[in-house]
């Protein structure tokens, strides 16, 4: 259901609306189940974040439609199951604030790694790879990150089509294969 609220030519609004709720029920009873489990009582909690599940993202606006971003997981139906505070919409809000709409890892490698005396970039290679630069001395308004294309979505989706495995555990496939140089620098240069 989510690959197909993704696919722009067979996705129908009442697909994307009802999935909305239904992984917002999911992820709520999940979390219900899970505080149950382990006697944690709702007033304990001080909150609930969800990222929610991104079926489509537009970091920069083209061909008449403007920056923007669809997360799916409706937090209102979380706070519902859950009887606690949902916090949700970070890459909305970091879209609307100028960003990208990845705010949370650039948010962390800001906490974990500046320094006062070296500059630091980090890579983060997950679905889409972005970076993280971190200039000495740096405060929070000073971090600068951006997308830098595909990651991993692309290995895995290859794996998907054509070894019917959701990744490559370990590299072990892309390991076993050869390098077409002439590919490879094509691939580099877009």
């Amino acid at each position: 259901k989510i690959q197909n609220a993704c696919d722009i030519h067979g996705a129908h609004v009442d697909d994307i609306c009802s999935l909305n709720f239904e992984l917002g029920t999911w992820y709520g009873t999940s979390v219900r189940k899970f505080m149950e489990k382990h006697g944690i009582d709702p007033q304990d909690v001080d909150a609930i974040c969800s990222h929610g599940q991104t079926v489509y993202h537009i970091p920069e606006g083209h061909d008449g439609l403007v920056r923007s971003t669809l997360q799916l997981g409706e937090p209102a139906v979380i706070a519902w199951l859950t009887g606690c505070r949902v916090i949700s919409d970070f890459r909305s809000m970091d879209m609307a604030a100028g960003g990208e709409g990845a705010p949370l890892v650039p948010y962390a490698d800001y906490l974990l790694y500046r320094s006062e005396t070296s500059r630091r970039v980090l890579l983060n290679i997950g679905g889409i790879s972005n970076v993280t630069f971190l200039n000495k001395g740096c405060r929070e308004e000073d971090v600068i990150a951006f997308d830098t294309g595909p990651g991993n979505m692309m290995i895995d989706e290859t794996m998907r089509h054509f070894f019917g495995k959701e990744y490559d555990s370990d590299g072990k496939t892309g390991r076993s294969g050869k390098c077409i140089e002439a590919l490879l620098e094509e691939l580099k240069g877009d």
